[in-house]
């Protein structure tokens, strides 16, 4: 297992940029004012300064030097190999991507907000469908769009009928169309389902310190591009024990903002996956090869971090 903190550069603009922090230094600059001594102790890492969570002594420095002097934020991480996945509940993964128009297929009714970018009153208004050129090359994927507020995987046939022998909650599915050569082929013109849609009902809501509100719809309270500083994921926010759950939503203090939406799933889920040898699962472990990447739980009550939910798995 292997915890740590990530120290990164706070990002006011509305364009990521890596190579200056808002003081215009770069993280070579900032590197060279450390002392040696915490410079032997950091993780090797691109565009951010890491640091093992048992280094005390290092991460006192670098709290007082880079977070108070120099406006940097600070997030939590753990990681882990597949031995070590039955000590933890629930876990962040990444998917295969398919694009709406490009392998994924449906009408919209586009927000009528009067914020450019705002996504609210985005409706999809056809049934979906995916491009034939991509059946059977995943068991779970993401259909993903900019406007989509909600999380929309793409499961196989055989996955949906795993999920549900095994009684995974979170999803609300629904058939998936499959178009070829742009020509619509009904599910009912199949012998067998190809796949299903499967839309995550359930939300999580992580906190921050602050925000930095980039591109926001101040009227819906859609945060469309922004930078959460300080994130934490209270065990209290964990108001449901379902297997897929979005996160939707950052706190900072009493004010609740919407965020374009990512997910974790169960431990249990991601052992059926990982022993299927399911197509279309990526890992995210940054440091551990073919690791795993725990959501780093902690009791904001009692100020301790928990390796584990409050659900009996």
């Amino acid at each position: 297992m292997l915890e740590f903190y990530i120290y990164y550069r706070v990002n006011r603009k509305r364009k990521f940029d890596y190579k200056y922090n808002r003081k215009g230094l770069s993280l070579d600059e900032i590197k060279n004012q450390l002392p040696k001594w915490v410079l032997n102790e950091l993780i090797e890492a691109p565009h951010t300064l890491c640091i093992e969570s048992n280094k005390s002594d290092v991460i006192k420095y670098l709290d007082d030097f880079l977070t108070k002097k120099k406006g940097f934020g600070k997030d939590r991480h753990i990681e882990v190999t597949e031995d070590e996945i039955n000590n933890y509940d629930y876990f962040f993964v990444d998917l295969e991507n398919f694009g709406w128009g490009k392998q994924v297929f449906y009408d919209i009714q586009k927000s009528k907000c009067s914020h450019e970018t705002c996504p609210w009153g985005f409706q999809i208004t056809s049934p979906i469908e995916i491009s034939d050129k991509i059946v059977g090359t995943f068991d779970i994927a993401r259909a993903f769009s900019i406007w989509d507020l909600t999380i929309k995987l793409i499961v196989s046939a055989r996955t949906k009928q795993l999920f549900d022998e095994k009684e995974i909650t979170g999803l609300k599915y629904s058939t998936c169309g499959v178009r070829k050569e742009a020509k619509q082929l009904n599910q009912k013109d199949s012998v067998n389902t190809v796949c299903y849609v499967a839309e995550i009902t359930s939300s999580y809501c992580r906190n921050a310190d602050s925000v930095n509100l980039r591109d926001y719809c101040k009227k819906h309270s859609i945060a469309l591009d922004c930078q959460g500083v300080n994130l934490s994921y209270p065990i209290q926010s964990l108001s449901s024990t379902d297997d897929f759950q979005m996160i939707d939503k950052v706190a900072v203090g009493k004010k609740v903002y919407n965020i374009r939406p990512w997910f974790f799933l169960s431990r249990r889920t991601l052992q059926i996956l990982i022993n299927t040898g399911a197509k279309g699962l990526k890992p995210m472990a940054l440091f551990t090869k073919d690791g795993f990447t725990p959501v780093p739980f902690e009791d904001c009550v009692e100020g301790k971090y928990r390796s584990y939910s409050q659900k009996s798995m």
